[in-house]
């Protein structure tokens, strides 16, 4: 009884293993509202998640750039864990990703120049996901809109979705479960 138990399991948890997750993910920016929202399916059940936020209650960006200053220096001196978390994400699939963004600056010559640096910077994440996530050339849509009219303005619209197999995390969490001695490690080391 008891090995037709755990066969039973283990059968269950191989079968749940292959089952496919799907995550539409969407964020509406503007200046004062955001907007984001998330749907998962697991097969065929759906979790919804929804957050609507002004734009004074959601997260500054002076505390996002203090929060960046503090990190990015543990990812410069830390290449390996870059490259150990692009290994670890190989298996996602993303199969569509849109992107609106909409922005102007104090005078026309700086908001040229953001334009054309966030094309550049458009160029290379195209290139990263057409390589690494699976993204067919139709499937990618983007839109960099200048507004000269407008000063420290910012409107930003995105949504993907991307999938892949629940078997994924389940080695995704077994890695994390083992080696999270040497994660907390590095992040006391290095992040104040």
């Amino acid at each position: 009884m008891l090995k037709a138990l755990l066969v039973g399991a283990l059968l269950a948890f191989i079968g749940a293993a292959f089952l496919p997750i799907k995550v539409y993910y969407d964020f509406y920016s503007a200046p004062d509202f955001r907007k984001m929202s998330i749907l998962v399916k697991i097969w065929a059940l759906p979790v919804y998640a929804k957050n609507e936020a002004k734009a004074h209650e959601a997260i500054s960006s002076a505390s996002f750039l203090r929060q960046q200053q503090r990190v990015l220096p543990f990812f410069y001196r830390r290449h390996q864990i870059i490259y150990q978390l692009l290994k670890l994400t190989r298996w996602l699939k993303l199969r569509k990703l849109a992107v609106y963004l909409e922005f102007g600056s104090e005078n026309p010559a700086k908001t040229a120049l953001a334009v054309g640096a966030s094309w550049w910077l458009a160029g290379m994440m195209h290139s990263l996901f057409v390589s690494r996530y699976h993204l067919a050339d139709g499937e990618y849509r983007l839109e960099i809109v200048p507004n000269y009219e407008r000063q420290n303005y910012l409107l930003m619209d995105t949504s993907c979705i991307f999938e892949f197999a629940l078997g994924h995390i389940m080695i995704i969490m077994g890695f994390l479960t083992v080696n999270s001695g040497k994660i907390r490690k590095l992040a006391k080391e290095d992040i104040p």
